[in-house]
């Protein structure tokens, strides 16, 4: 039995249709796979609309695992549940094509994309999924840029689109009647959380302006008195920061504003503020126009300090390993371990990301390493390990059993291939024996034909994997040696991005202990090999590079 996945999507709009509903979706996908007699091993689906596609959490997932697990078929319900831009919608099913796994759609007939007119068919559909979701989108934006400037008669505060209202609001709905199609309107406006809007005055006025407190001393103030933010959390630093944003500050002063964030160009946050859709006295005030002017000075004196931002993060250590997993670490809550600017000179340190944000209730962890300090140390105890006679040998050991495992992995393609080509053959045989026993010669030659097309294209796949296999992967340990005694050499010239890499491949793991004064490696190739180095004079103000660097010897003697 052939089996598949079923994926279902639904947007705000199709949730309102019944006929388009998750479960109507998916007791058509149901239907049609037991009327062909499929069985169906997994169940995605999404509630976003398919023309931002990185939010489709499911989607991306099912792809991942459809590669892995190879299923014969994923069923939708119809094309437009794949994908709405062409870009994606190609990119996908060419992946999931060399592959094996073959797109189905339970509300729309199959065509084959190998023929001409399946090719032309499939091109006909993502264009008109895309056009239509563009179109949808026009007419969408441009009702709510419409709802946004309307004022409601009885309030006489305009109406909001959706989202989440900022810390001290909440949303209310109104009824206003019904429409030409007898269904009711419901209009959205944001009023005053009056529990939540005592805090937020008390944050702004009482904490920042009156007693003067930093953003971290704000932060720690509200969580040792039990105060949550509205998600019923601990505050962070961030959230305090963005709370004193300048447009967040004007929000709190009655003025809303629609269009700010750009959704379509990666690496740009925001649109041009001429493009925003900004409205006065659009929501009742929780802070008055004084006030406003008051916080608006304190921000600015403190925001306009001589630093620049360098957008491309000068931290080595901040980056994932080769496993996908935080390089860096904190021994107290295991949560990532970034690097950031701190005090008036701006000294470049490590901390928990956790207790950097959150404070001390959060994570207690409150170490901070010096940056140029544990990255040095980190370049020489590779350098030490990797290029001794001892160490060359483990790494190429290891390299080379690697290898092996790879191999492994082609010996599991190929029985795979060889299967799915004999099974091709036992149908081109069953339809030969059809043919002799009477049924059309020209359907049975065509599918002959088919098939043995397919199976061509999985020989060929079969005799690169032979070769691939064959090949014999030869290590140098000399090579590798003229590297590895050459790295310090290397770094000189070496980007941010090319630094990161190297550290991630003789690096597993970087522990912050801070209950044990020490930070623990894990090397590869053998991850029982943990050093731990001591913070040694790193601590000590005036000890110089040296100093630091011979009381971490005489602490650590078995690292060098």
């Amino acid at each position: 039995m052939k089996t598949a996945y079923k994926y279902k999507r639904v947007s705000s709009k199709d949730q309102k249709d019944k006929k388009n509903s998750i479960p109507e979706q998916d007791n058509r996908i149901e239907n049609y796979a037991k009327e062909n007699n499929i069985k169906i091993i997994r169940d995605f689906w999404d509630s976003e609309s398919a023309f931002h596609d990185s939010k489709r959490e499911n989607f991306n997932k099912m792809l991942e695992l459809a590669i892995i697990e190879k299923p014969d078929y994923i069923i939708l319900d119809d094309s437009s549940r794949f994908a709405r831009t062409r870009e994606v919608a190609i990119e996908s099913k060419k992946i999931l094509r060399s592959y094996g796994v073959e797109i189905l759609y339970a509300s729309e007939p199959y065509v084959d994309p190998n023929t001409v007119s399946g090719f032309w068919y499939e091109s006909i559909q993502e264009i008109k999924n895309e056009s239509t979701s563009k179109e949808i989108s026009f007419h969408t934006k441009k009702g709510m840029i419409g709802n946004v400037q309307q004022r409601d008669e009885e309030t006489g505060w305009c109406y909001k689109n959706g989202g989440k209202p900022p810390f001290g609001y909440k949303r209310t709905q109104l009824y206003r009647g019904i429409d030409r199609k007898g269904k009711p309107i419901y209009k959205t406006i944001w009023e005053i959380d009056e529990n939540n809007a005592k805090i937020l005055r008390m944050i702004l006025l009482d904490l920042y302006i009156k007693q003067d407190m930093s953003y971290d001393k704000i932060r720690d103030y509200l969580n040792e008195h039990s105060i949550k933010n509205s998600n019923g959390n601990l505050w962070s630093t961030s959230t305090i920061s963005s709370m004193l944003r300048k447009e967040r500050l004007e929000s709190y002063n009655g003025t809303s504003f629609w269009n700010m964030e750009n959704k379509h160009v990666k690496g740009i946050k925001y649109n041009e503020r001429e493009k925003w859709i900004i409205c006065n006295n659009a929501h009742p005030k929780i802070i008055s126009d004084d006030e406003l002017q008051i916080i608006l000075e304190k921000r600015n004196r403190n925001v306009n300090r001589p630093y620049k931002y360098n957008k491309e993060s000068q931290y080595l250590l901040s980056s994932m390993n080769a496993e996908n997993e935080f390089l860096f670490v904190c021994s107290e809550c295991n949560g990532h371990v970034v690097g950031s600017c701190m005090g008036k000179g701006h000294n470049r340190k490590y901390a928990c990301s956790n207790n950097r944000t959150k404070g001390q209730l959060a994570c207690k962890n409150n170490w901070k390493v010096n940056q140029e300090w544990i990255e040095s140390i980190i370049f020489e105890i590779i350098q030490n390990k990797y290029t001794t006679n001892k160490g060359i040998k483990e790494f190429v050991k290891k390299i080379q059993l690697d290898i092996k495992n790879i191999r492994g992995n082609y010996d599991i393609e190929i029985k795979d291939l060889k299967s799915r080509i004999n099974k091709i053959e036992q149908e081109i045989q069953n339809l030969l024996i059809s043919i002799k026993n009477g049924i059309n010669i020209e359907i049975g030659v065509e599918e002959i034909n088919k098939s043995k097309e397919e199976q061509n294209k999985l020989k060929e796949k079969l005799n690169i994997l032979e070769i691939e296999q064959k090949k014999e992967v030869l290590i140098k340990e000399q090579d590798i040696l003229d590297f590895l005694t050459n790295i310090k050499k290397v770094l000189e010239n070496a980007n941010i991005q090319e630094k990161r890499e190297l550290i991630k491949t003789f690096v597993r793991k970087i522990v912050l202990d801070e209950k044990n004064r020490q930070i623990e490696l894990e090397l590869y190739p053998d991850f029982s090999v943990v050093h731990n180095v001591g913070a040694g004079s790193e601590n000590r103000t005036r000890a110089t590079r040296s100093e630091a660097w011979d009381s971490t010897t005489k602490l650590y003697p078995h690292l060098y």
